[in-house]
């Protein structure tokens, strides 16, 4: 996504897209954690308090039907990149849905039987997916050609509006969760320093994967390392 919003909008203007899509989405993080802080209780009890029975039952149905939403999409993504790579470097073309199909199975029977394990997995592969994300990011502002595609404006494939909305959309849903994750929190401060995560951390890895789609012009990764 960053990767689109940047070349759509060029880097400057893409990068501000981003940080204040992310900004929106930490300010609604940083109100709903403090609350989710104090009475320590999960965002299903906080509307069933505040809406009621009926209302807050409706409310988390509409969050249970996003959520399906949002980790399909996820898994669309992941999928046309998987398909598009394994192409690209085995010459076997298989279908995006077969990735997507299997990448939703795990993710179901992670949620279902295996937190601790997506634990210690995220605990091992989140330090190794960033070391080479620096060293793809590192690679493409070494070359001569990156100059040149730092100042390109974009190709305008994508408007401020539809990459802001796109940015806030992504990550709208940690917003509006996060008292599931703050009401065990030390204290208020400790909530509060959570949403770091959503207004420096998401921004700097967006524009991470972004800057190396600038010297090919792609949003595949497979390209910026050819």
């Amino acid at each position: 996504m960053g990767s689109q919003i940047v070349l759509a909008q060029g880097l400057l203007k893409g990068s501000f897209i981003i940080t204040v899509g992310c900004g929106i989405t930490a300010l609604l993080a940083l109100m709903s954690s403090l609350i989710g802080a104090r009475p320590r209780v999960s965002t299903y009890v906080l509307l069933t308090m505040v809406f009621g029975g009926v209302g807050g039952k409706v409310l988390n149905l509409m969050f249970a039907v996003m959520l399906i939403g949002w980790f399909a999409n996820v898994a669309d993504m992941l999928s046309v990149q998987l398909s598009g790579a394994v192409a690209s470097t085995y010459g076997v073309s298989i279908s995006p849905i077969v990735y997507s199909t299997v990448a939703l199975v795990l993710m179901t029977l992670t949620g279902m039987f295996g937190f601790r394990i997506m634990e210690r997995f995220a605990s091992l592969m989140v330090p190794i997916l960033s070391a080479f994300m620096l060293y793809v990011l590192f690679l493409s502002i070494g070359g001569d050609h990156i100059g040149p595609a730092l100042a390109r404006s974009g190709d305008g494939s994508l408007t401020a509006t539809d990459g802001l909305s796109a940015v806030v959309g992504s990550v709208i849903l940690a917003g509006v969760l996060a008292p599931d994750f703050t009401r065990y929190a030390r204290d208020g401060r400790a909530a509060a320093r959570s949403v770091l995560a959503l207004a420096i951390g998401y921004p700097f890895i967006m524009l991470m994967a972004a800057i190396p789609a600038l010297p090919s012009w792609s949003i595949l990764p497979i390209r910026w390392m050819s």
